[in-house]
């Protein structure tokens, strides 16, 4: 895709779209600049975990047809999201449809944060292999798990920053209006 827009990009990926623009980045993917925002990754001990074969049973509600029951599953186990927080998204006009549209990538979502959600270490690799410019975001009112990881991430990385502000948390609803300024202002920055 990126190929096609151009040959490079500045990509910016939310919770698991971070760790896929992550992978992208560490595969030699043409990416000019990379905003992280809040990758669910689990760094420490005492951060929650989900249930040891959370990538197996998402993967089994998607094929056994079943993508609420999938994306409760994954919310609420996997995620940490409270169940009514899930009641609240089947009420709200149009979220719960556009949630059952792409449930079927939930297991992709599951096998790409497989081992880094029950602790993984971070892989030293990454200092020699995703070298460019980085911003890794995380709200000041995200849960503490959130935020480990993306000052774990922003410490592993060679060139990245982190960005540390009230509003820019991904788990209530996602505050565009205070997000884009600071996407734009380091993706603008030195261009």
């Amino acid at each position: 895709m990126i190929d096609e827009a151009g040959g490079s990009a500045y990509v910016w990926g939310l919770s698991s779209g971070a760790a896929l623009a992550l992978r992208a980045a560490e595969k030699g993917v043409n990416i000019t600049k990379l905003a992280l925002h809040e990758p669910p990754f689990v760094v420490k001990e005492e951060d929650r975990k989900p249930p040891k074969d959370f990538t197996k049973h998402t993967t089994d509600l998607i094929f056994n047809n079943d993508p609420a029951a999938a994306i409760k599953y994954f919310m609420t186990k996997g995620m940490g999201a409270p169940s009514f927080v899930v009641g609240m998204m089947r009420i709200l006009p149009g979220v719960w449809s556009n949630l059952i549209a792409i449930a079927h990538t939930l297991p992709y979502d599951a096998a790409l944060l497989d081992g880094y959600m029950e602790g993984k270490k971070l892989p030293t690799e990454w200092k020699n292999s995703v070298k460019v410019p980085t911003l890794v975001i995380e709200g000041t009112e995200s849960p503490a798990s959130l935020r480990n990881s993306a000052q774990a991430l922003a410490n592993t990385l060679p060139n990245a920053q982190l960005l540390s502000k009230k509003g820019l948390g991904h788990t209530k609803k996602l505050n565009t209006k205070r997000i884009s300024p600071e996407l734009t202002a380091f993706f603008m920055a030195n261009h």
